[in-house]
């Protein structure tokens, strides 16, 4: 028995309405982010990472370049774990680390320029980097924070994740559950990040140089009100 028209059309109908309904899903609710976490030293040169990786075999070590391409970047400390948490070999290849194909988490320590953290990565993750207390971001003269970087003030550091670098290669883990007295910001499915940040040494020359600009501002300006006054 062979469909009318009227069927094929309504089957046809039918067919593109249920792939827009997929796309949407596909749309709206994308496949779940790897994470991946950064905890920066307390003076600022460097960062201890910790990131998932998938169906890799390969790691490569990468940050963004002057025009956002990727480039080699400078690392030490480097460990593989696989998901179970148990330590995995791996071949070093110099800019990159070579392993069995499977599911990891890779940790490394790399250097941060002028307190300008720049993240670049192949896949969507949701990244968290952590600044100890010496360091802020939420002045907009002098701090920045890449789109959808979310800050969040005393964040909550779990006891396996919480750590601090006092420099590259050189990594101190704590294991405390208490509160975190520093700054988190967090990306949600994300392919790049950036945070530039400060101490409260650059936010005090900031204010002394206002306030400089400010009474120069007020000495030239009274005279000159003074005088279209009296002109007046």
């Amino acid at each position: 028995m062979r469909c009318s028209g009227g069927d094929r059309r309504g089957l046809n109908v039918l067919a593109c309405c249920s792939a827009l309904i997929l796309l949407l899903v596909f749309v709206v609710f994308p496949a779940s982010a790897l994470n991946a976490t950064f905890f920066v030293a307390e003076n600022g040169s460097s960062y201890h990472a910790s990131l998932e990786i998938e169906e890799a075999s390969e790691y490569r070590f990468e940050k963004p370049g002057v025009l956002g391409e990727k480039v080699p970047a400078e690392y030490g400390n480097v460990s593989l774990y696989y998901t179970n948490g148990t330590e995995a070999s791996f071949e070093d290849k110099g800019r990159s680390i070579e392993f069995e194909k499977g599911n990891y988490t890779v940790g490394y320590d790399s250097a941060i320029d002028n307190h300008n953290l720049q993240l670049i990565f192949d896949d969507r993750y949701n990244i968290s980097v952590y600044l100890p207390p010496v360091f802020d971001v939420r002045n907009p003269l002098l701090g920045m924070v890449s789109t959808g970087g979310e800050v969040i003030s005393g964040a909550e550091v779990s006891e396996n994740g919480a750590g601090s670098v006092d420099g590259a290669g050189d990594e101190t883990l704590s294991s405390t559950g208490s509160g975190y007295d520093g700054l988190r910001i967090d990306w949600v499915k994300r392919t790049y990040a950036e945070i530039r940040f400060y101490d409260s040494f650059q936010e005090k020359i900031l204010m002394i140089f206002g306030s400089l600009w400010l009474v120069v501002a007020v000495v030239f300006l009274v005279p000159y009100m003074m005088t279209r006054r009296r002109k007046g």
